[in-house]
C-alpha cells in the first residue's frame, strides 16, 4: 500500500504489507475491489492499482463462480479477520484497571469525569442507566472492535434510545451501519462507536428514518453524510449546552 493511503486509513508502516479478506469476481473473472486487513485496521473497497500484490494469486482468470459485494462470503470473511491480541489481565483492587483495551478504558474514565460514577462497573464493563443526555443507556466495554466505515475508527461505546423502528426498515438500518442494533421487542436501537458524540448523530439519523424524513433508499449514503458532517440532534445539543441536562 502506498504512503498517501497509509496516511489516508491511519495505518502504521510496519502494517503497510496487508491480509486479503475478500475481494469481488464478476463473470468474466475479473477483481472489482478487495477487502484488506492491515494490522488492527480493515480497509474495504481497494482497487487493484491501490496494492502491490507479492504474488499473483489473486490475478488472472478465476474458474469460480462470482462474488457479490452483498454476498454472506464478504460478511464471512469480515467475521474471520484476525483481532487484536489482548494483554494479559492482572488483578488489582480497582475494575477499571483490570481492563484489557487501552482506548476503551481511556474513554470510560472520561465519562466517569464528566458524569459521574457509572451504575455498574466491572472487570469488562461501566455502564450507566441515564443521566448521560438524553440516552436512556450508555454502556463501555472492554473491547476495540475495527470499523472502517465511513473512516476507520474503534468501537467500544454504546448508546441506547427507545425508538420504534417499523419491520419495513430494518433492511435500511442494516445497510446503513453495522453499528446499529436494533431490539423490536423492547423498541429500543442502540449505536455504537467511538463516542457518545457519533451515537448521538447515529440514533438520530435513525430517528428521521422512522419519521420519513429520510428515504430508505438513501439510508446508507445520508448516514455516512450525518456522521462525517457532524449532524447532532437538537435534544443532543440542548444536553450538552444545559449542564443540568448532561
Amino acid at each position: 500500500m502506498s504512503s498517501t493511503l497509509r496516511e489516508r486509513y491511519g495505518i502504521k508502516k510496519e502494517h503497510a504489507i496487508g491480509k486479503v479478506l475478500w475481494h469481488s469476481l464478476n463473470e468474466n473473472g475479473e477483481i472489482g475491489v478487495y477487502d484488506m486487513q492491515f494490522g488492527d485496521i480493515v480497509v474495504r473497497n481497494l482497487l487493484a492499482e491501490d496494492i502491490q500484490p507479492l504474488s499473483e494469486s489473486h490475478g488472472g482468470s478465476h474458474s469460480h463462480g462470482t462474488r457479490d459485494p452483498d454476498g454472506p462470503e464478504r460478511k464471512e470473511a469480515e467475521a474471520k479477520k484476525e483481532k487484536p491480541k489482548k494483554k494479559k489481565k492482572q488483578s488489582t483492587g480497582s475494575p477499571l484497571d483490570n481492563w484489557v483495551y487501552e482506548d476503551a478504558k481511556s474513554y470510560a474514565q472520561k465519562l466517569i469525569e464528566d458524569y459521574g460514577e457509572p451504575d455498574i462497573l466491572t472487570d469488562n464493563m461501566a455502564s450507566w442507566d441515564g443521566g448521560i443526555s438524553k440516552f436512556d443507556r450508555v454502556y463501555v466495554l472492554d473491547e476495540s472492535i475495527p470499523h472502517c466505515c465511513p473512516k476507520p475508527h474503534d468501537d467500544y461505546v454504546y448508546s441506547t434510545m427507545k425508538i420504534n423502528v417499523p419491520l419495513e426498515l430494518m433492511g435500511a438500518v442494516a445497510k446503513a451501519s453495522e453499528s446499529i442494533i436494533v431490539d423490536q421487542l423492547k423498541n429500543e436501537v442502540t449505536a455504537r462507536c467511538a463516542d457518545i458524540v457519533a451515537n448521538a448523530i447515529t440514533l438520530g439519523f435513525v430517528q428521521k428514518l422512522v419519521d420519513g424524513e429520510i428515504a430508505p433508499e438513501d439510508a446508507k449514503e445520508e448516514y455516512e453524510r450525518h456522521i462525517l458532517e457532524g449532524i447532532t440532534p437538537d435534544w443532543f445539543k440542548e444536553a450538552a449546552e444545559d449542564p443540568e441536562q448532561k
